[in-house]
């Protein structure tokens, strides 16, 4: 393991996810677009339903992007007929690597993180996960949203900073599911060092 920065940082998403450019000058209006053409010829989906299934991963979206450098940002939807209703089952879910200002150390962040917190390896090496239900208040007017959130916090070698791979879905009750979508993505972060 090299003592010198990472020159590269890479994350596999699942193919059936769209990947967004965080350096977008709206990445809301990215995923929109992204989430409009996944959906499209979906009649019963109004852009009301739309506004509202995004309202959680784009609050998360603006709020991540004040805070921190956001490298990678994932997002998987899907249309899923229910029997016996018109109505069908909207299914979302983000991703997104950011890169934190500097931290003292690991067990830090830990503690910061309370309860919620566990010790766990991925291939890239040590992490802290957190996982559990979350409440956005969107400042765009929507109110508090509830999503389940799988965050997992990770050293980047040779600096002082932290990288955040953060997961969110608003269909709570699929969380379990998720839960193994989740880390599965989470063990294909890899840092890349130059020859």
């Amino acid at each position: 393991m090299s003592s010198s920065p990472p020159a590269s940082v890479s994350l596999r998403l699942p193919q059936d996810w769209v990947e967004l450019d965080p350096r977008a000058d709206d990445v809301t209006t990215e995923l929109r677009h992204a989430v409009a053409a996944r959906w499209a010829g979906h009649d019963l989906i109004t852009e009301e339903t739309m506004v509202a299934r995004l309202a959680p991963p784009a609050a998360e979206l603006r709020r991540r992007t004040t805070e921190a450098y956001v490298v990678v940002v994932g997002f998987y939807a899907d249309v899923v007929p229910v029997a016996g209703t018109h109505d069908p089952l909207i299914v979302t879910a983000h991703a997104m690597l950011s890169m934190s200002p500097p931290v003292s150390s690991l067990d830090d962040v830990r503690r910061n993180l309370g309860d919620a917190a566990e010790t766990v390896t991925l291939p890239s090496g040590p992490a802290i996960r957190a996982s559990g239900p979350l409440t956005i208040r969107d400042g765009g007017g929507e109110g508090v949203l509830t999503a389940y959130r799988s965050d997992f916090h990770v050293p980047v070698p040779g600096t002082d900073s932290v990288g955040t791979l953060s997961f969110l879905t608003p269909n709570t009750a699929l969380a379990s599911v998720f839960d193994d979508v989740f880390d599965a993505v989470a063990s294909t972060l890899t840092f890349g060092w130059k020859n």
